[in-house]
């Protein structure tokens, strides 16, 4: 099983990375992808290729040039065996 992330952004040329973050407690996050930012793209998506059963918690990172990042809202998986 494969757990597929599709999200968009404003282009904004400050931009300078995104990250997938991973957690099983909601609290404590754990980087698992970083995805690259393309010259105006609006549009990504990332692959968690190894999900881990039961309930887990993801959340996006935007990490801009500057050194400043905002989080996305997180989100709840459960996957089932």
């Amino acid at each position: 099983m494969k757990l597929i992330f599709y999200w968009t952004t404003a282009w904004n040329s400050t931009i300078g990375f995104f990250t997938i973050e991973k957690s099983i407690d909601g609290v404590n996050f754990e980087t698992i992808i970083k995805v690259k930012v393309e010259k105006e793209n609006k549009r990504y998506n990332s692959v968690d290729e190894m999900p881990s059963s039961g309930t887990s918690y993801y959340r996006i990172k935007q990490i801009d040039t500057n050194g400043s990042y905002f989080y996305s809202s997180v989100i709840k998986v459960n996957i089932l065996n």
